[in-house]
């Protein structure tokens, strides 16, 4: 194991919120939320519907990638109840860059819990794997997502084909993005 790999965070915490490594007694939530069509159609890589044997396969392939260091998943769960609310993460995508990516259940909406996760996810993202940029693609009807993704600072850069499974469809599609330049002036703030 690399001295990345060995002293990288397991564990975010925020106020409300843990977020944590996938293990295989969250695949009946996951599948749970992803079943939910207004949480699966903004997705990009999904089967549809969703199955507990999906999610068995994703966790799986969640800890391949983390422990191959291509990809750091985690679960998020609220501190208070315990519960499995959502999912975010980072791929690597290389030479310094991740795609972020995330997903709440539709009971998490509306309570601010997205931009408090992501700030952590992002902040690992650049203190914990020293990334220089962190892109996310969104479809913009995601209204939801693109204030996240504006709370965060991150703006639009480019558009990229999508292809998005759930509603069978390939979009070209906004990719925000911030720097850790950016992100360190952000945080200083």
């Amino acid at each position: 194991m690399s001295r990345l790999m060995s002293r990288l965070r397991q564990r975010l915490e925020t106020p409300r919120l843990a977020l944590r490594r996938h293990r295989k007694d969250d695949a009946a939530a996951i599948a749970e939320a992803l079943q939910d069509w207004e949480v699966a159609r903004w997705l990009a890589r999904l089967p549809s519907p969703y199955t507990k044997s999906d999610a068995l396969e994703w966790i799986g392939v969640a800890t391949r990638n983390w422990n191959q260091g291509r990809d750091y998943q985690f679960v998020v769960c609220d501190r208070a109840a315990g519960d499995l609310i959502g999912h975010m993460g980072l791929r690597l995508e290389g030479s310094g860059t991740a795609e972020f990516g995330y997903w709440f259940a539709r009971q998490a909406w509306g309570r601010g819990f997205a931009t408090e996760a992501a700030r952590a996810v992002l902040d690992f993202g650049f203190r914990d794997l020293a990334l220089d940029r962190i892109e996310a693609l969104v479809i913009p009807e995601n209204g939801r997502s693109v204030r996240v993704l504006e709370k965060l600072d991150m703006v639009p850069v480019d558009r990229r084909q999508q292809r998005f499974d759930p509603i069978d469809a390939t979009l070209e599609v906004p990719v925000y993005a911030i720097g850790a330049t950016d992100w360190r002036d952000r945080v200083k703030r």
